[in-house]
């Protein structure tokens, strides 16, 4: 798996809690990696943006994974949800990244296609 990271055109700085911040894109990615099993690519980007009236940072991590099921889709950030076999994964990861990203103020949503998935945190 190839891990790309899109350089940013300008430094950004968000105030916030760093090991949680940190947490929530490392549960992303790893999210990302898990989806492609092996031989894919997950990229990061960020950009600055305005949400909610107020100036903040969008990050992206794309997959080019098989993508969410119907049913993934529905339940991704329910607690304890998994969408992979049993036994790989406490269902967990998107909740947490759900709950810090609105202790921060942002949110995070999900974007998936036939192939692939886009994770938005903002």
């Amino acid at each position: 798996i190839s891990i790309r990271v899109v350089p940013a055109n300008r430094l950004m700085s968000v105030p916030g809690d760093r090991a949680m911040l940190t947490e929530a894109v490392r549960a992303l990615v790893r999210n990302a990696v898990e989806a492609i099993g092996c031989d894919g690519v997950v990229e990061l980007a960020q950009a600055c943006v305005v949400y909610q009236g107020r100036a903040g940072v969008l990050i992206e991590v794309r997959d080019s994974g098989p993508g969410l099921s119907e049913l993934a889709r529905k339940h991704a950030f329910d607690p304890y949800f998994s969408g992979r076999e049993a036994g790989r994964g406490l269902g967990v990861g998107l909740c947490r990244v759900d709950r810090i990203a609105s202790l921060h103020g942002g949110r995070v949503s999900l974007i998936s296609g036939p192939a692939g998935c886009t994770a938005r945190l903002w």
